[in-house]
């Protein structure tokens, strides 16, 4: 059975990258917030930072791109209204 998606949350989308910074680092920032939320010496660690922050909102995505800036990986999470859970949609 297929999750029902809590359609309101849709219109308030966090949306996390993960890149790497010109100093060699991997950030993960709010595309609404000006500076990156935290920054961390391997790409995986950036991307699980980033995945439980995205498991906290009702809809959000993970968007990480490689160190020269094309994009890898799309995730997508969202508010299931059956169980008031966040579940990772893609």
């Amino acid at each position: 059975m297929e999750p029902r998606v809590d359609k309101e949350s849709h219109s308030k989308r966090t949306v996390l990258t993960v890149k790497q910074s010109m100093v060699g680092r991997w950030e993960v920032c709010d595309t609404a917030l000006e500076k990156p939320l935290a920054d961390f010496g391997k790409r995986d660690e950036a991307l699980d930072y980033a995945r439980s922050i995205a498991a906290t909102k009702a809809a959000a995505s993970v968007q990480t791109f490689d160190q020269w800036g094309e994009p890898e990986l799309r995730e997508a999470y969202v508010l299931d209204a059956t169980s008031g859970c966040t579940i990772r949609a893609s």
